[in-house]
């Protein structure tokens, strides 16, 4: 339908029509972003001061990710290096996230040491 006459021409999708590929999942790396998200299984954690924990809502603070998670953090980061959109999206997912720099700085250390590693 090439006439703009009254104006652009934009394809909608019909409502009932499945929109699963519209947002391809596969462009997210799930798997990275819930290991590194899970604080309380995954990662050391040191008990913070009274006062940080009355600022942060939370008694322990974590540190790094733990030895036994560490390997399978590491497979999924290959992959997903290898793969611009997931990259992309990880760093993103990862910037927006993090509350502060020192947050976001715990994860990406363990991502910059990977790198080097590669």
């Amino acid at each position: 339908n090439g006439d703009n006459s009254n104006g652009d021409y934009v394809e909608c999708v019909n409502v009932n029509e499945d929109v699963n590929f519209l947002y391809s999942t596969e462009d997210i790396p799930i798997e990275l972003i819930t290991l590194l998200d899970e604080k309380v299984k995954n990662w050391e954690r040191q008990k913070r001061d009274f006062v940080d924990a009355k600022i942060h809502g939370a008694t322990f603070s974590p540190v790094s990710l733990k030895r036994p998670v560490i390997k399978e953090a590491k497979r999924l980061y290959s992959l997903i290096h290898a793969n611009p959109v997931q990259y992309y999206h990880l760093y993103m997912y990862l910037a927006n996230r993090c509350a502060t720099c020192q947050e976001l700085a715990k994860v990406t250390n363990h991502l910059l040491a990977w790198e080097k590693e590669m």
